[in-house]
């Protein structure tokens, strides 16, 4: 199975820090998924909610999601 990277889409940003993501926010509301500056092969969704930036790591150095309920998916099968 081979990897698809969302490079196109609006919410996608590629490679980007913390700092840089957060300041992208607006409001609450407001996401992006980036590449990890600090954790090579991993993806994060950046997020404001309450007012606060939030990151919570999406898919690790594998390509894998894991899911607390259901399990893993893959990065396609999340965004297809």
């Amino acid at each position: 199975m081979t990897s698809h990277i969302p490079s196109g889409d609006a919410w996608y940003h590629g490679k980007m820090s913390r700092r840089d993501a957060e300041k992208l926010l607006k409001e609450d509301g407001d996401f992006l998924v980036r590449k990890s500056t600090t954790n090579p092969g991993s993806y994060v969704l950046t997020g404001m909610h309450n007012g606060l930036a939030k990151h919570l790591l999406l898919v690790d150095p594998e390509g894998t999601v894991r899911r607390r309920s259901t399990g893993r998916y893959s990065l396609i099968k999340i965004t297809d």
